[in-house]
């Protein structure tokens, strides 16, 4: 069976006793492949990523390669 990522995003999930941990628990109970993830990147890139995809831009890992170094590089407050 193959591993399911989720990442969970948002403020509303540092609260880990009170929102993260019931939702991981619950996420844990209905699926044995699931695994809960920090992303990988801000959810900004997430939009970015998803604006490529709905115009045709294939998602390689090249492309992710360049965002990570990209990101390293710049100062930014997400």
């Amino acid at each position: 069976m193959e591993e399911i990522k989720v990442a969970v995003v948002g403020k509303v999930f540092e609260v880990e006793d009170l929102i993260l941990d019931p939702f991981k628990n619950y996420l844990y109970e209905k699926f044995k492949n699931v695994v809960v993830v920090k992303p990988r990147f801000p959810q900004v890139v997430g939009a970015l990523i998803i604006s490529y995809r709905h115009t045709g831009i294939k998602i390689t890992s090249e492309l992710l390669g360049n965002i990570e170094r990209t990101l390293k590089r710049i100062p930014y407050t997400f």
